[in-house]
């Protein structure tokens, strides 16, 4: 484990805390800050806790006054020896410089590849799960282009633009880094499992979540903090009014970074976010050498604009995450090692000094994909009402394009307009579907 100049126990109890129930990032900063160490957090008494702390959940506190959880330390160490996945603390110099100017920093990184120094020269690449062909084209042309100048190109391994953004700058020859919102070992999307391999073994898969970690839908945006930071500045593709692409780039101007964004055409639901975006400020971009240019001239050290367009979200969501939601990998069944397993070194001293660990076995134990809000919609339906179900998403799209989508379809690739408006119909009936202005639709 990568402690940086930390004994190795403390750095074990450090982890240990960071995995303890409901303390996210915040809330060991805290406490590390008033304890002075790990070691000292679990030899306080639960008035001293309460008084640095007073949100702390009752079972955050029997955790603590239970002492460090060796245990799972052990079985995440194992784990990501097992998997060739390094653990890196915030103290040790493998640790991305950027991320350490983060009001909550993550305190532990688990590393799939290679994160170099060159990496700090980064594009966030975000946008939309459900990508309109002009919106693909403009992924992959970007993207392209900020590879061949030299870019790192950062996303969440999400559908659509950033599985685009991924394969582009693999195919560039570049560096690509994904960050996840689960542990390593759980990927998600399952069908870039294949994609992450790719990218751990040109880049790096990095999560803030210790293996065993399901992904959650208050994970990402705490993973969307960390995409922007990594960041000189972050890209917006295509994106609607709800997407999550706008809660990564309103971090971006938090944290000082650039923002960019693609304009759309005026009637599409995906160009409202970024439209959005360029009217409070945003960069409009059309090519590459647009950013290039825009991040060789801009001054770092000056903040950049300020978004509302997502930040209250942003800031109600991390608020509710901090307050209670970090999932931790001892529940996960079977995580715990025996009492007495020894624990290994993640790298022998030669891995980390002949040179970069490459990631060549690298092999997800665990590939699930959790129930979704298409598969809560889609609960009771037939099977044609959830086909035609699953043509739709959260951001709203036009009636041709579900045609478009439903001819690619076996069930109904010979499907006449009026059945598919005859599904629609019914879908909405039940309250699956949202008919929107516009002859649009979104799930509900």
């Amino acid at each position: 484990m990568d402690g940086g100049d930390l004994p190795p126990e403390e750095i074990r109890r450090m982890l240990a805390l960071a995995m303890a129930p409901h303390v996210g990032p915040a809330t060991f900063h805290k406490l590390m800050a008033a304890f002075g160490s790990a070691e000292g957090v679990f030899a306080a008494a639960t008035a001293e806790l309460t008084a640095v702390c007073p949100q702390l959940k009752p079972e955050s506190l029997e955790a603590i006054l239970g002492g460090p959880n060796l245990k799972a330390v052990r079985f995440q160490e194992e784990t990501c020896l097992r998997l060739k996945v390094r653990i890196v603390s915030e103290r040790s110099t493998a640790y991305p410089a950027s991320l350490r100017s983060l009001p909550q920093p993550p305190p532990f990184l688990f590393m799939a590849g290679t994160w170099r120094r060159e990496d700090a020269k980064a594009l966030a690449v975000v946008g939309t799960r459900y990508p309109s062909s002009y919106g693909s084209r403009m992924a992959r042309e970007l993207t392209a282009g900020m590879s061949e100048a030299g870019y790192t190109i950062v996303s969440g391994l999400a559908r659509g633009i950033d599985t685009l953004a991924h394969d582009s700058a693999l195919a560039a020859g570049a560096h690509t880094v994904a960050v996840l919102g689960s542990g390593l070992d759980w990927i998600y999307p399952p069908e870039n499992v294949q994609l992450a391999r790719r990218v751990a073994k040109q880049g790096c898969v990095l999560s803030e979540f210790p293996m065993g970690v399901a992904p959650n839908a208050s994970h990402f945006p705490r993973r969307n903090r960390i995409i922007s930071a990594l960041s000189l500045g972050t890209l917006v593709v295509e994106a609607g009014n709800d997407s999550g692409a706008l809660i990564t780039a309103d971090y971006a101007a938090d944290q000082g970074r650039e923002v960019f964004a693609v304009p759309g055409a005026v009637h599409q639901p995906g160009s409202q976010g970024t439209h959005k975006l360029i009217q409070e400020g945003a960069h409009l971009v059309e090519r590459a050498e647009d950013i290039v240019r825009l991040l060789q001239s801009a001054n770092q050290a000056v903040p950049a604009r300020r978004f509302t367009v997502a930040g209250a979200k942003a800031e109600m969501e991390m608020e509710a995450v901090e307050q209670g939601a970090t999932p931790q990998s001892e529940s996960t069944p079977g995580s715990e090692a025996p009492p007495d397993a020894e624990v290994p070194r993640l790298f022998p001293p030669s891995a980390g000094e002949t040179g970069p660990h490459m990631v060549d076995k690298w092999i997800p134990v665990k590939i699930i994909d959790p129930p979704t809000v298409l598969e809560s919609a889609a609960a009771g339906l037939d099977e044609e009402a959830k086909s035609l179900l699953s043509l739709i998403g959260r951001e709203a799209i036009t009636l041709d394009a579900i045609a478009e989508k439903a001819r690619r379809k076996p069930r109904f690739r010979d499907a006449a307009a009026h059945r598919l408006l005859a599904g629609l119909l019914e879908l909405e009936l039940k309250g699956r579907v949202k008919r929107m202005p516009g002859a649009l639709f979104r799930l509900s």
